[in-house]
Formats: structure tokens, sequence, C-alpha cells
């Protein structure tokens, strides 16, 4: 059996007190209390943050709890190509993108994002139309290959690396906003200049989430008819992995591929958090919300969750999850 060193590649270190950083899953000897101590994550919980200017939905998200982005979609009951900056305390005005759409997907940080197809408000058909964004200004880039709304994108994807999957190319042809004529299977991967198509899906669907980076993602839940299907991608194939407890269509989700939160969705409060190999019930959100705006770190230690519908709703929550000491003791 392998040694702490050969896991961690050093020997426990001696401090008196804590390390002046704590990660989970560190462990130490404590001269001053005389014990081994470690570090490990603690529940996550919800509270309120600072609320978008107006009731929002169809609209998306990217960033972090603290350098957060939400644009698109409908703000106050009316089309919208604003966007807003979040700080973890409020919402303040961003730039506004090119071409204004509802139902795309977003991905990246605030001063390095993008968003990708989506449906034009009162026009027939969806868009192919990609936009990154450096903070300030939106800036189009290529095309994607394949028109689509209600799609999912790997969160953590960036302007030179990114991946989108599923989503619908015929939203007019439905008899509500998702049906499932037209869902589709294709992935499609970004590598700073272009689009090429990625492997397929096992199953297609839209108004799913996703998680994670190009060559490490998740894609989750959705469907017209809310599936609890999860799928991993590892760059060249998807595989099916454990399900979500809970079926659902129009989450919000983040993370990583071995840490993701999928929050929320059109008739559930349900969280869950993956932990790489299953999904966990966490803390509720407060308020009930399908095409919110989202952000999470790396980890899924801390996010956000702003707007969302029905009904449309300005409420932003905030995901954290600490890391904190503990000692061991011995049975």
């Amino acid at each position: 059996m392998a040694d702490y060193k050969a896991i961690k590649g050093h020997t426990i270190q001696k401090v008196a007190g804590d390390p002046g950083t704590v990660v989970d899953g560190l462990i130490w000897y404590d001269s001053t209390a005389r014990k081994i101590q470690g570090a490990k994550t603690a529940a996550g919980a919800w509270a309120s943050g600072g609320n978008l200017p107006g009731p929002a939905s169809t609209h998306f998200g990217f960033g972090t709890l603290t350098a957060g982005v939400s644009a698109g979609g409908e703000l106050s009951g009316s089309s919208n190509a604003e966007a807003f900056h979040y700080d973890g305390s409020s919402w303040t005005a961003g730039g506004n993108i090119n071409t204004n759409r509802n139902v795309a997907t977003g991905f990246g940080i605030q001063t390095a994002g993008a968003i990708a197809g989506g449906h034009h408000p009162g026009i027939p058909g969806v868009t192919n139309v990609h936009e990154q964004y450096n903070g300030t200004s939106w800036t189009e880039a290529a095309d994607l290959n394949t028109g689509r709304g209600y799609l999912a994108s790997a969160t953590l994807g960036t302007t030179t690396a990114a991946l989108v999957m599923g989503g619908l190319i015929n939203p007019e042809l439905n008899p509500s906003p998702y049906g499932a004529v037209g869902e589709k299977a294709e992935s499609e991967e970004w590598n700073g200049s272009a689009w090429t198509e990625g492997s397929d899906l096992n199953t297609g669907r839209a108004v799913s989430t996703g998680a994670g980076t190009q060559t490490a993602a998740l894609f989750i839940a959705g469907g017209d008819t809310a599936v609890a299907n999860v799928e991993a991608y590892n760059g060249s194939t998807w595989t099916e992995i454990a399900d979500v407890n809970t079926a659902v269509n129009r989450a919000s989700s983040g993370g990583d591929q071995d840490d993701a939160i999928k929050a929320s969705g059109n008739s559930s409060a349900n969280v869950e958090q993956w932990d790489g190999t299953s999904w966990t019930e966490v803390a509720n959100v407060s308020t009930t919300r399908g095409y919110a705006a989202f952000g999470f770190s790396s980890g899924a230690s801390n996010g956000f969750i702003a707007g969302g519908t029905p009904p449309s709703t300005n409420v932003t929550e905030e995901w954290t999850q600490a890391v904190s000491a503990v000692t061991f003791t011995s049975s």
C-alpha cells in the first residue's frame, strides 16, 4: 500500500497551528496542539446575493461568484442585449452583445468569455452566431457549424478551447418552447479559430446543462421529457455515467468533471453535487428556477445562480463550500 509521501509527493509537514493555505485532503502535524490534523470540505450552503436589475429569463451566464456575467434573454419581460457583471455582492452594467438572443450558452470568465447559439426573440429559427467577450465589448468570432438553441457547454471552456453539445434546431416547429422535434446529439469543439464536429452524444437532447472543460466535460439531465441521464466526455468519446437523483430540465450547473453542481431546474429546487463517482443531494436553492444565469468555480466550491423562470425572477443566490481544519482522533 502506498504511503502518504508516495501519494502526495512529500511527507506530512510540521507546523505550529494551521498551514497558511488549507486545501481539501491536506494533512499536517500541529506542533502547538501536538495532534495530527487535516482539512476537509464542509457542507455547502446557499445565501442571498444581490438582485439583477430586473426579472430575467432565458438568459445565459458564466464566470465565478466574484466575477460573473449574465447576458441576453429577457429582462423585465423585454428582449435584452445587455450584459451585467457580478462582483459577489451587486450587478453592474457591462457591454451589450451584438446579436441579441435567448436560450444560448456561455462559457469562460468575465474578462475572457463567450456566447454561442441561441434563438432570436420574435424571429423563427435559431442562430449559429458566436461572440467573445473581453470584459468590455463583444466581438463576433467564427460561427458554429450547426445553429441551435437550448444547448449546453463545458462551462470551464476558454476562448481558445471550448465545447458545446446538444440543443434544438427548430423550436418554432414545437408545441412547447423546447419540444423533442430537432433535438441534437452533435457536439462541437472550438480551437480558438474554428468550430469542428466532435463526437456525438449517446442521447441527444435539449434544455440540458454542462460542466467541465473541452477534454473533461459533463452533459447533465435535460430533454423534452426530463431525464436523469449524465454523460462524460474525454475529448473523443461520450460515456454514460451515474444518473442524477432527480430528473430535471432547464437546470444550471458548473464545476469540473470530478466535482460539479447541478442546481434547480424548471420544477425542482433540488441541488446535487457530483464527486466523480456519484451524485449526492445537498442544500436546495430557495427560489426554484429554470433558464437561469449561473457561474461556478473549478471544483464547485463557490458559484452563483441568478434570474430564471417561471415566473421570471431577479433573485441571485450564492453557493459556498468552505474547507476547514479538523483533528484526527483514534477510535
